[in-house]
C-alpha cells in the first residue's frame, strides 16, 4: 500500500513542472520513486528544467537531465522532498532519518517554494520519535558526552548521522538548544518554518493538501 501511495504522490506531484523552473529534489524513497517518474515524463515531454539533488543517489537516478550542483544554484522555484514526522496544528516538521538532512536544509533555505509528500503514518509522533542530526566526525568525543551515538551510516556531506531519540516532541526544543552550543553539531532535521505546504496520501488513495503553520518559532 506504501509503495501504491508514493505513486499516487509522485505522478500528482508532476503536474507542477513548469518550464525554465529549478527544481530541487531531496531524498528518501518517495523522492526516489518521483525521480524515476520525472526522467520518464521528461523523456515523454521535454522542457526545459534544472534539477538540484541533496542525494548522490537521486541525483545518478536523475542522470539524463540537467543536474546543477547545490552550490551553482542562488534560487530553487520549488523543491520537493519526503518526511518523518508533522504535526499538522503547530507546523513542527521532522526529517533526515534517510541519512542527507544537511543539504536537504540546504534546499529548502534556498527555494522559494518547499512541497513535502508522505503517507499518513507520517502524522504519528510515535512513528518516528527523534531529531536526526548531522555532526562533524571530527568531534565524537564531544558528541560521545552528548550520550548519543553515530550510525555506521555516513551522510552524502561525509557526516555523521546521529539519532537523538524522543518521547514527547516537545523535547525537541530543549534538546537543539542543548545542540547548538555543542562542538562538532551541524545541523538537525527539525524543518519547521522552511516547509510551505505537505501533501498526505491517505489509505484510499485520497491525497490532502495542508498549508503549514509554525507556532514554535
Amino acid at each position: 500500500m506504501q509503495n501504491q501511495l508514493k505513486s499516487i504522490l509522485a505522478k500528482q506531484a508532476l503536474s507542477l513542472l513548469k518550464p525554465n523552473m529549478v527544481l530541487g529534489l531531496g531524498s528518501g524513497s518517495t523522492l526516489e520513486v518521483f525521480a524515476q517518474m520525472l526522467v520518464g515524463f521528461l523523456r515523454e515531454n521535454p522542457m526545459p528544467i534544472r534539477v538540484v539533488s541533496s542525494s548522490d543517489r537521486i541525483s545518478n537516478t536523475v542522470a539524463s537531465l540537467s543536474v546543477v550542483p547545490l552550490d551553482q544554484v542562488d534560487e530553487i522555484d520549488l523543491t520537493i522532498d519526503g518526511l518523518d514526522y508533522v504535526n499538522l496544528q503547530t507546523g513542527l516538521v521532522l526529517k533526515g532519518n534517510g541519512g542527507a538532512l544537511y543539504l536537504e536544509k540546504k534546499l529548502a533555505i534556498k527555494s522559494k517554494r518547499v512541497l513535502l509528500m508522505a503517507d499518513e503514518r507520517k502524522l504519528q509522533f510515535s512513528y518516528s520519535p527523534k531529531l536526526m542530526v548531522e555532526f562533524s566526525p571530527d568531534f565524537i568525543e564531544e558528541l560521545n558526552q552528548l550520550g548519543f551515538k553515530a550510525r555506521e551510516q555516513i551522510s552524502d556531506s561525509g557526516n555523521l548521522v546521529v539519532e537523538c531519540p524522543l518521547k514527547h516532541e516537545l523535547e525537541i526544543f530543549k534538546l537543539r538548544d542543548k545542540l547548538i552550543t555543542t562542538q562538532g553539531y551541524l545541523d538537525d532535521g527539525d524543518f519547521s518554518g522552511l516547509v510551505n505546504e505537505v501533501w498526505i496520501a491517505y489509505n484510499g488513495g485520497e491525497i490532502k493538501t495542508f498549508k503549514l503553520k509554525d507556532e514554535y518559532n
